[in-house]
Parts: C-alpha cells; structure tokens; sequence
C-alpha cells in the first residue's frame, strides 16, 4: 500500500509543478519568438506615426487612432532603454505585454477545468498556443500597439473576476476596479471586460459588501489618470508652435501636426472590406478553421459549470462583441490585422476548455488524442502568422521610418492640397522633424525650401 500511496504524491507533486510552470514556459518562449522576429525598421506609416508619438508623448493623429495614452507612455519608457533601434524598442513593449497575456490566458484555463489535472494542462497548453500564434496577436506583440497591452489587462481581469466571483475580499475587488481603469485606458473595447465587472461588483454590494462603493472611483481614477496627459500635451505643443518663429513652408502639413486629431479620413481612402463571407473567412484565416468549433463545445460547458458561470457569461460578452466589432462596425482594421486580439483570445481560452474536456472523455489515453487534436488546430494558425509576419519583417528591412516618410514627400506636391493626402502625409513629416531631428521644410543650408518640400539632410 505504501507504494501506491507514494506513487500518487510524486504524480500530485508533478502536476502541480507542470501546473506552475508551464504557463511560465510557454510565455518565455512566446516572449523569445516575439522577440526574435520583432522587426529593427517601420514598415506601415501608422508604424512611423507609433514611433512618433511614443518619442514625442504627442497626440495621436488619424492613422494612429488606436494608440492609447497608456501604451503611447509605456513606448516612451521602452524609447529611453539602450537597446537597439527605436522600433525594436517600442516593439519590447507589446512583446512583454503578449507574454503576460498567454501567462495570464493558461493560468485562467486551468483555473476553469473542473481538475487542475493532467487533461487541465493539456487545455492550457491548447489556450496559450492558440493564444500565442493566432495572426492578428502576433502581428500587434511584434510591434508597438494598443492589442498586446489591451489583451494583457483583458486576461488579467478575466482572473480577478474569478476571484470576485468567488467570493474575493475587498483587495481582489479593488485590484479589479484599477485593472479595468487602466484598461479603458487602452480603448473603448475594454468595457466588454469593465462592463461585466461593475455588474459583479453591483451584486457583491447588494450582498453586503462595501467596498465595491469604491470600485467606480477607484477605475475612474485609473482612467483620468492615464488619459490626463493628452491636454495638458495638447496645450504644450501649441505653446512650443506658437513660440516657433523658424520659418516653415509646409505650412497647411505643420498646422495639422500641432492641432490634435485631424478629421476622418475620407471614404477614398477606405479599405474594400468585402462581404460579410469575405470577413469571416478573415477571422477563420486569424484563428484557424477549428478552434472556433472547439470553442462553441467549450463555451457550453463553461456556461454549464455554476461556480464559473459569471466568468463564462463575460467571456461570451468578450467573444461576442468583439465579433460584432471586427465583423460590422470596423472591418477595414480587420483587413489591416489591427483588430480581433480580443477574440481571439475568448476563443483561445473556449477552445482550451473544449480541448480538457475531450481529453477528459477519452480517460487514459485522453492527453495523448488531445494533443494530436490540439496540434491540428494550432498548426494552420502558426503557419498563417508565421508568413504574414515574415512579410511585415520583410518590408520593415526594406525600408525604415525615414524611408517612408521621404518617399512621402517626393509625392507631396501632387498631396498637399488634397486633405485626406496631407493627413497621411502629416505623420511622416512629424517623423521626420521629432524623431529624426530633421527639417523637410529647410534646404541643407538651414534657409526655408523654395518648394513645397524638400528631403530632409542626415542630421
């Protein structure tokens, strides 16, 4: 008896272990290939308008509508760091922010399996792969953007709800209010998490609690925080222009760059996004075609699970409305791999579950035929992500900032006085002139250019 009693503690003491560190595994090895392919140049003007607004702390413009204060601070931080060009710099950011996620994604994986057993780490590894080399995610950890951080926070509030849920006391309360502030930090699309996470908190109050009379206060102070550096830089750069009494010539370009967000872009310049086929066929390119089938399995049963079903009802929200988002209410960022990060990682986390569960039903050999599934359903998606972010590597070594935005300016004459054109064209010249330290509006002897523009000289 003494040897089957031994046998179950070394087998307990082994999963537990691989239950620790195989998320921690999975993130350093997702941080190394974020990392290893992070690309040295920009490869895509709203790339070079990143890099300008991380640098410079400026208000974002058209192109860069996405970019957040909080991530735009965060770029600042990783710009001042020694380590190589400015756009591997900047990509540090959201290559650290994608290891937390899949860190935070497998730890709520196994957190929902109704066993942190054996067939719970196969789900978890199922999450954090899928997770790790869906297109649209490795896409945004490998540059600087707003997915990689939203997602982050996305994953780490998906944990503390749990907590909540399960009866957390006030400082899991309070950690969910200032995680949910700092995500709203990142985007509109954060109150698909913070929405259901001021309805918990509601019903923690209506139970008897009182902290939550704090959680509002704590996420609005989080949010006014991180966006409360946008008027007062606002007022800076109009200050620092009118002060600016060197003469410029690309006049019309100069005051779109000190006035703050210029207009929507005109629908020229829109992206043909095709029929609602042609998205979702998009989607099924960013998270292969049977991850979702896995997910809906998956999803059912956490919905079915009574302890979880709070976090189950605000993945489904997560899922759903960033569906709804990528599909109608902005498919041209599909198209452009900009959206759909949260999406993916709703169905990463249901397709872990679906996976588990499978695991689960085959017994003994259940890890064994869940990982061969498992491995079919990550594999198109690596493939697919792999060469698309090879072909972003490609044009980022072709041409850097300064490239782009000089080759923005050889077409200017024909642009300026197109409004749309001069949109486009205002970001690169700001590169140019904050970053770079360069004056495309002087010739090389420091005198104003008689034409509309002129290549910036190496400073």
């Amino acid at each position: 008896m003494e040897l089957p009693c031994g046998c179950a503690w070394l087998y307990r003491g082994a999963v537990d272990a691989v239950r620790i560190w195989l998320p921690r595994g999975f993130a350093l090895a997702a941080l190394a290939l974020y990392l290893a392919i992070a690309p040295v140049g920009l490869s895509l003007p709203s790339a070079v308008e990143a890099a300008t607004l991380a640098t410079t702390l400026g208000v974002p413009m058209p192109l860069a509508a996405a970019m957040s204060p909080l991530v735009a601070m965060l770029g600042k931080a990783a710009a001042l760091l020694p380590l190589g060009p400015l756009p591997y710099r900047l990509a540090l950011v959201s290559a650290v922010c994608a290891g937390l996620a899949v860190l935070w994604t497998m730890r709520l994986c196994l957190l929902l399996a109704p066993e942190p057993d054996r067939h719970a780490l196969v789900g978890a590894a199922t999450a954090g792969a899928l997770l790790a080399l869906s297109a649209v995610f490795m896409r945004q950890a490998t540059m600087l953007s707003v997915a990689a951080p939203m997602v982050a926070l996305m994953a780490g509030g998906l944990l503390l709800i749990s907590r909540v849920a399960g009866g957390g006391d006030a400082r899991w309360g309070l950690a969910l209010a200032l995680v949910c502030g700092l995500g709203l930090a990142t985007g509109a699309q954060f109150w698909l998490v913070a929405g259901p996470a001021l309805a918990l908190c509601g019903v923690r109050f209506y139970r008897g609690a009182r902290w939550p009379l704090l959680a509002p206060l704590v996420m609005i102070g989080a949010a006014v925080s991180a966006h409360g550096y946008v008027p007062v830089r606002a007022q800076a750069l109009s200050s620092d222009a009118a002060a600016d009494t060197a003469p410029v010539t690309l006049s019309a370009l100069t005051r779109d760059l000190d006035a703050g967000p210029a207009p929507t872009l005109t629908p020229a310049l829109t992206v043909d996004v095709g029929t609602l086929g042609d998205r979702i066929e998009l989607v099924a390119d960013h998270l292969g075609p049977f991850a979702p089938l896995a997910g809906l399995f998956g999803l059912v049963l956490l919905l079915r699970q009574r302890r979880h079903r709070w976090l189950g009802v605000t993945l489904l929200v997560l899922g759903v409305g960033d569906a709804i988002g990528v599909l109608w209410l902005y498919p041209e960022q599909l198209i452009a791999w900009r959206a759909g990060a949260p999406l993916a990682l709703a169905v990463a986390l249901w397709a872990g579950l679906g996976i588990a569960a499978l695991s689960r039903w085959m017994r003994l050999a259940g890890p064994f035929v869940a990982a061969v599934a498992a491995l079919i359903m990550v594999a198109p998606v690596a493939l697919v992500s792999l060469s698309a972010v090879a072909k972003s590597a490609e044009r980022a070594a072709a041409g850097t900032g300064r490239a782009l935005a000089e080759e923005a300016l050889d077409d200017a004459p024909s642009r300026i006085g197109d409004a749309p054109g001069a949109q486009l064209l205002a970001p690169l010249v700001r590169y140019l002139r904050a970053v770079e330290g360069a004056r495309p509006d002087l010739d090389e002897s420091g005198t104003p250019s008689s034409a509309d523009h002129a290549t910036a000289p190496d400073p």
